[in-house]
């Protein structure tokens, strides 16, 4: 939904990420990181796909960013996680 069509509902932004944290227990900014984590350990189970393939998959420009979120989430790098899998 565009900022326009929020405000043809009178609905702010402010009232809209209230709204999502009461429906999901979290931010939007938090529930949208642990959803693209998610995807990127799937990602992780094809071998042909390099690290940066699978940061570029998930949003993330920078390996190392990628490289550190994914390691925030799960307690290892995805390198360690690939090895796992």
């Amino acid at each position: 939904m565009t900022l326009a069509e929020f405000r043809r509902a009178y609905l702010t932004a402010t009232t809209v990420k209230e709204g999502f944290r009461r429906l999901y227990g979290l931010p939007v900014h938090t529930w949208l990181r642990q959803r693209r984590m998610e995807r990127a350990a799937e990602l992780l189970h094809t071998p042909e796909l390099s690290l940066e393939g699978v940061a570029k998959a998930v949003g993330y420009s920078s390996v190392s960013q990628f490289i550190a979120a994914f390691r925030q989430q799960y307690g290892l790098t995805p390198g360690q996680y690939r090895k796992n899998v």
